[in-house]
């Protein structure tokens, strides 16, 4: 059913739980994962000076290439994009241009304190998805919500 299938990662734990499901997908089918990753670029990231932007790139970059060569070992075509903007914006600007058959993302990601029901960039994309969206929760270990914060 979803030879195509687009996960977007953070680096987070359940950005993590995204990136295994996506996996088993494609396993599934013998398609192509496609993995992106996208520096945000807001308010908050102009706090940085050039070394942390050059950390988080660092980073960010060995969490791709980690995930693409973890998928690739085990013979599953992969292919990695990373962006800089706004998670949810490239995300679907992405999809769009690879035509992907479905959109996998984490519950909660990195930003997970404001929008600790579901995360801002799965909630942005539930909103302005034009194609299916799979919003894979953490297992059990990684749950963060907490009776004050639900």
């Amino acid at each position: 059913m979803y030879k195509s299938v687009l996960v977007g990662t953070d680096g987070s734990e359940a950005a993590g739980a995204a990136v295994t499901h996506a996996g088993n997908l494609v396993r599934a089918t013998n398609g192509i994962l496609h993995v992106i990753s996208v520096v945000e670029t807001n308010a908050k990231s102009f706090r940085f000076g050039v070394t942390e932007v050059d950390e988080i790139n660092r980073r960010l970059g060995d969490i791709v290439e980690g995930v693409v060569d973890e998928y690739r070992e085990s013979g599953i075509r992969v292919e990695f994009e990373i962006r800089r903007g706004k998670p949810a914006v490239e995300i679907l600007a992405y999809a769009k241009e690879i035509d992907v058959d479905v959109i996998v993302v984490g519950q909660v990601g990195a930003d997970h304190e404001q929008f600790a029901w579901v995360g801002s960039t799965a909630l942005r994309l539930a909103r302005n998805a034009d194609r299916p969206l799979i919003v894979v929760p953490p297992t059990d270990d990684d749950r963060i919500l907490t009776s004050s914060s639900a």
